[in-house]
Order: structure tokens, then sequence, then C-alpha cells
């Protein structure tokens, strides 16, 4: 329970701050998101394990969130070597 909490505010704030204010460059911020998205890929992989083959939309939606999770990341990655 704490770790998806956490996942969530690691997420949502940094993006949160990248969206009213979109001209910083903070690096700390574009970090914290990465390490958001690497925890909620993580916790997407082992609910994936673990019940993706009870169900079709079980395994589907871990997947796709999973699979988002990992571009966002790499997204990022490639925006912090242009800066």
């Amino acid at each position: 329970m704490w770790g998806e909490a956490l996942v969530a505010v690691a997420i949502v704030i940094p993006a949160l701050y990248l969206i009213f204010q979109p001209k910083t460059k903070c690096k700390v911020t574009l970090w914290l998101l990465i390490v958001g998205l690497i925890g909620g890929a993580f916790l997407n992989l082992n609910f994936w394990l673990a019940s993706g083959y009870t169900s079709p939309s079980s395994d589907g939606l871990n997947l796709l969130m999973l699979v988002t999770q990992v571009v966002g990341v790499l997204c990022i990655l490639d925006y912090n070597k242009k800066v």
C-alpha cells in the first residue's frame, strides 16, 4: 500500500510541476519522475506476473501501463541528453 502511494506521489508531483512550470529545467524533478515511473513499472510487472493469467483485461491493462511507463522513462532520458 505504501509503495503504491509513494509511486503515485513521485509521478503526480513532478508531472504537475512540469505542467505549471514548463520553462524550468529542474533535473531533480525529472529524476524524481523517472524514479516514480520505474517504481510504477516494477509494480505493474509484479502484478502482471502474479495475476496476469486470471483475465484478459488484467493481462492487457498491466502490460499497457508497463510499456507506457517504460516509454516515459526513455523519453525523459532522451530529453535529458538534449538539455
